[in-house]
């Protein structure tokens, strides 16, 4: 296969991975909506919240890292050891929210049993991400891409077929986790063994694996408890109705992050190799560009669900969400905001400098924790849209600043 072909392939694969992600909740939400309640997509929609923040755990910002490392400073035992550790602190901290969410907010057995399962999921998708994360390094993201789709497709295809003859979302959950369990780890030593080689022995660099993403996970910490915050200051302050009628206005936000990360992704090695080369002029150019990019998707994006937002999303979870159409666009604001944040993110840890990103985001999240829960509170819905804009907006500003005195000023004085 050509060279050209072959970057073909691979962004078709982790274009193919990245939609199957973005539309996970989506599906999930969609089909509890039509074979079973409102009140259980409720359930479902807070267990997707408490899963990005787990799954941040289980990663712990290792994947940028390891996909830049094109210098090799570490090895995959190095990722592997560091992996296992994180993966191990994922789990004790769900035991710990499980527990809260029964002994304080008093969580009933089938939300604890739904929140417990997608968690578990995240929790084999953290080791995935490892694996995946090899492969880019090593220039070969399609595999990683063929690895998500197998998984996610399974579960999805499962649990579709489960819910629709048995009418119930847990059972249904359950048994589509253990079976595209079994699928996924047929396939998976298969594709482990046929690039990368672990050993034996835990290695000592695994700590220096940890420390330097720790920066990163701090960060990546940070924003998934601001993205989700709203969803969490709902889930204290009402119910389980409630929660789901934002999660179904609120997808859309994250999904143009996401369509905007398809176009980045693929390029984190590339812009490793500029950095590590100190090719700055073309490492500013490839930023500039993207940046420009991420707007065009960002404003088509908003222009569609101006016209069609509310009507198909209305029609998807078969309920009524003319009322929210204001909150819904300016979530979308919110959405333009994040793909950018999300990329700086990206740009700054490629070039070593994720250390800068935490007291901006510490000041934001700060912010939040004391302007959301209380406008939540006093106005529902249209508090946690309102409010959650500005914080992205202060979020952006921040790290504009940021990536703007790292990149274009250093590298012009060192160019």
């Amino acid at each position: 296969m050509s060279i050209k072909n072959r970057i073909s392939s691979q962004y078709i694969w982790n274009l193919a991975a990245g939609s199957l992600n973005a539309a996970e909740s989506v599906i999930i939400g969609f089909l509890v909506m039509r074979y079973s309640d409102l009140e259980t997509a409720g359930m479902f929609t807070i267990a997707f919240a408490v899963g990005n923040l787990m799954i941040c755990i289980g990663k712990f910002g290792v994947r940028n890292i390891q996909a830049s490392d094109v210098d090799h400073t570490f090895s995959y035992t190095d990722y592997f050891t560091a992996r296992i550790f994180s993966i191990l602190l994922m789990l004790v901290s769900l035991f710990l929210y499980l527990s809260i969410g029964l002994l304080v907010l008093h969580y009933s057995g089938k939300k604890l049993t739904i929140i417990a399962m997608i968690c578990i999921i995240y929790s084999i998708e953290s080791y995935e991400d490892l694996i995946w994360g090899e492969y880019q390094r090593q220039g070969h993201i399609e595999i990683g891409a063929k690895l998500f789709i197998l998984r996610w497709g399974s579960i999805l295809g499962l649990f579709c077929v489960f819910l629709i003859f048995s009418k119930n979302a847990v059972v249904s959950l359950l048994s589509a986790l253990a079976l595209s369990l079994l699928i996924y780890f047929a396939r998976l030593s298969y594709w482990e063994k046929s690039l990368v080689q672990k050993k034996a022995a835990p290695s000592i660099k695994s700590k220096a694996v940890l420390r330097a993403a720790l920066p990163v996970f701090s960060v990546t910490f940070l924003n998934f408890f601001l993205n989700n915050l709203p969803k969490y200051s709902i889930d204290i302050w009402y119910n389980d109705i409630m929660q789901a009628d934002y999660g179904f206005i609120a997808m859309p936000v994250f999904a143009v992050g996401l369509l905007c990360s398809f176009i980045y992704q693929p390029k984190i090695k590339t812009l490793g190799d500029m950095f590590a080369n100190k090719n700055f002029y073309d490492l500013q150019a490839e930023i500039k560009g993207m940046l420009i990019r991420i707007l065009f998707i960002s404003l088509f994006c908003f222009a569609g669900a101006f016209f069609l937002g509310i009507p198909v999303l209305s029609l998807l979870y078969a309920t009524d969400l003319t009322r929210y159409k204001t909150d819904f666009m300016i979530l979308m604001i919110a959405s333009g905001l994040m793909a950018y944040v999300n990329y700086f993110n990206v740009v700054l840890v490629v070039v070593r400098q994720q250390q800068k990103m935490f007291y901006g985001y510490l000041i934001t999240v700060l912010a939040a924790a004391m302007i959301l829960p209380a406008s939540v509170k006093r106005s529902g819905i249209q508090g946690a849209s309102v409010s959650y804009t500005m914080i992205l907006f202060l979020q952006f500003i921040i790290l504009f600043l940021i990536t703007y005195r790292s990149i274009w000023r250093a590298t012009y004085y060192e160019g």
